[in-house]
């Protein structure tokens, strides 16, 4: 089951918000503050999809991610148990101002392994961790 990201959620909450206040029926008087639907611009939710592919040659249990620079990681960004070696997951992030990223894969070993000031802006395809 795919996570609707909180900007999403908050996004469709808006527009919700905006319909509910947004017409004025006939003959009732302007109210400063409300907004008509059709002249609201779209918004930019500043969200990103990038695809990382686990080269390391065994099996990931975790994937945590965070902006670089950043002290403090993700809950594991994956959907499933774990992600086989060379195996690759797509999954979406909210941009950030370089757009680069730490990757810290969790074996089930205990052991990790991490990968540092990724672009993920600049990913034209896959970001293959593990291969140099």
């Amino acid at each position: 089951m795919k996570k609707i990201p909180v900007v999403l959620l908050a996004a469709m909450l808006c527009v919700c918000l905006f319909a509910g206040c947004s017409g004025n029926s006939a003959g009732s008087e302007d109210v400063s503050g409300e907004v008509a639907v059709e002249d609201v611009e779209d918004v930019e939710l500043g969200l990103g999809k990038v695809t990382l592919a686990n080269m390391m040659g065994k099996d990931a249990a975790e994937i945590l991610a965070k902006p670089a620079g950043s002290a403090e990681w993700s809950k594991s960004i994956l959907s499933a148990d774990s992600l086989r070696a060379g195996v690759a997951v797509e999954f979406t992030y909210t941009k950030t101002e370089n757009n680069k990223f730490d990757v810290r894969l969790v074996f089930a070993d205990g052991t990790t392994q991490d990968f540092t000031n990724l672009d993920f802006a600049a990913a034209k395809s896959t970001i293959y961790l593990g291969v140099e």
